[in-house]
């Protein structure tokens, strides 16, 4: 009668085994860390692409009604300006009269930070910008072109970039948006109600790579 005997796995079979099973765990597991920082990554440009366009269109909305543009100089980059808009008031009797509105926008280098203000109300309107306290080498900032040589439709183009750095974990998520507002307004403190256009917000970088120094704010 022969015995058929079963032999169990030898301990090299074993040690086999288990670096195969372990080679293929870690690289599921980097594949999967992997997705989860892309899509972490995604995220993070998504919500600042979104962040900053609500910004630029609260700005240039504000400058296509004004009637009147202070605080900024032609061909100069400022971090901040203000603008008056010039309505009529119906509940006068005679609706000759105006009521002004002066709007004030600020950008903040130390905290980083788009302030709109309306007479004592301040609002946030864009935070973890890049802003240099020294506006000609500032990465977000407001410039103007003005063009006043037919006194009857002056023509102001305001410029508006913004420049954003947000962190997942230790990646850096950086963002540069641009656009261009036009208006029909003076320096002058009058009343108008020219047409005026926007030109669509246009997205100058989507860049996720390392600055070149560290940020200080």
């Amino acid at each position: 009668m022969n015995v058929r005997r079963h032999r169990g796995m030898t301990l090299v079979e074993i040690l086999v085994a288990m670096a195969l099973f372990s080679i293929f765990t870690l690289t599921l597991t980097q594949l999967l860390m992997g997705g989860m920082r892309t899509y972490k990554r995604g995220q993070a440009i998504s919500s600042l692409r979104s962040d900053l366009k609500l910004a630029m269109e609260t700005v240039a909305n504000d400058v296509r009604v004004a009637n009147s543009i202070g605080g900024l100089v032609g061909g100069t980059k400022s971090l901040g300006f203000n603008l008056t808009t010039y309505r009529q008031d119906l509940t006068n009797a005679s609706q000759t009269e105006t009521t002004a509105t002066t709007i004030s926008y600020s950008l903040s280098a130390d905290e980083g930070v788009l302030i709109r203000t309306v007479g004592t109300t301040s609002t946030l309107v864009a935070r973890d910008l890049l802003v240099n306290s020294v506006a000609g080498s500032s990465e977000s900032y407001f410039l103007l072109s003005n063009d006043e040589s037919d006194e009857n439709n002056p023509n102001m183009e305001v410029e508006i970039r913004l420049s954003a750095l947000r962190y997942v974990g230790t990646d850096e998520q950086r963002l540069s948006m641009v656009t261009h507002a036009m208006a029909s307004a003076t320096y002058a403190a009058t009343y108008s109600n020219k047409r005026v256009d926007m030109i669509p917000v246009k997205q100058i970088g989507d860049l996720c790579r390392p600055l070149r120094r560290p940020l200080v704010r």
